[in-house]
């Protein structure tokens, strides 16, 4: 299998704030990479931008936002001239009460989690062209693999930016590789909010050692923990009438 010791790399990460972009931001600049982290926010990794003035290049992006994300790439072509790898982390999540369908919620999932991980495609994709050995990694979820009762809307929108990405692997195939990203619960500020039992929860340290991990060893599928999600992939193989059964025991209701 191929890999990238990412030496030299210039990285493009979205999401860079917080969670697990923050956490990547600083594993990656333990390597010899030269980290371009963008956010909306970008107050809470300013301390890291004064440790590593040269590695790590600080530009304040908005995903759903074209005009903003043209802004940054036209910076990154003028400074660097191409973006070895894209990490295209930024998310959001909102769940659904199902007692008060609100199809806003849908949409604010949908917005930064599809449309906006389409945008940032749209985006990096000719300056990746312009590298030697371009790599496209995109944050899906595990709950791509399973329809699980609150997250109608966050499921569906990773479930379509999967699709999305896989799919780029083959059209991309072979001048860009495209990587996925498959994470189960990982302790953030954002799974913080969550009032549910979190199984096989990892900590965000672990996290972005597996997706660093699986970037150097140029995986196409970046899943973790394996056990959550073998379990996920196991349920969604049951019989339709068993697999609702047993989930519907985890169904609210105000």
């Amino acid at each position: 299998m191929q890999t990238s010791g990412m030496q030299n790399d210039i990285i493009w990460i979205t999401g860079a704030s917080s969670g697990i972009g923050k956490e990547l931001v600083q594993q990656l600049l333990l390597t010899d990479a030269i980290v371009v982290a963008s956010s909306r926010n970008l107050d809470s990794l300013r301390d890291l931008k004064l440790a590593n003035t040269i590695k790590l290049d600080l530009q304040t992006a908005d995903i759903t936002d074209k005009a903003s994300l043209a802004l940054c790439m036209q910076y990154i072509n003028n400074t660097y001239g191409r973006i070895d790898i894209a990490i295209l982390n930024a998310g959001n999540c909102t769940y659904i009460n199902i007692d008060n369908f609100n199809v806003e919620d849908i949409q604010k999932n949908f917005a930064v989690n599809f449309f906006g991980l389409a945008n940032c495609v749209a985006a990096c994709l000719p300056l990746l062209k312009q590298a030697k050995n371009p790599h496209l990694v995109g944050m899906s979820s595990s709950a791509a693999f399973l329809s699980l009762p609150r997250a109608e809307g966050y499921g569906a929108a990773k479930a379509a930016a999967s699709y999305l990405l896989k799919a780029l692997q083959t059209s991309l195939y072979p001048n860009v590789f495209v990587s996925v990203i498959y994470p189960g619960f990982v302790k953030t500020p954002l799974t913080d909010y969550n009032d549910f039992p979190m199984p096989f929860l990892v900590p965000v340290d672990v996290a972005a050692k597996y997706i660093i991990c699986g970037i150097k060893k140029r995986k196409r599928s970046i899943e973790f923990p394996t056990r959550l999600i073998w379990l996920l992939k196991v349920l969604a193989l049951l019989p339709d009438s068993l697999r609702i059964y047993l989930l519907s025991k985890t169904v609210r209701h105000n």
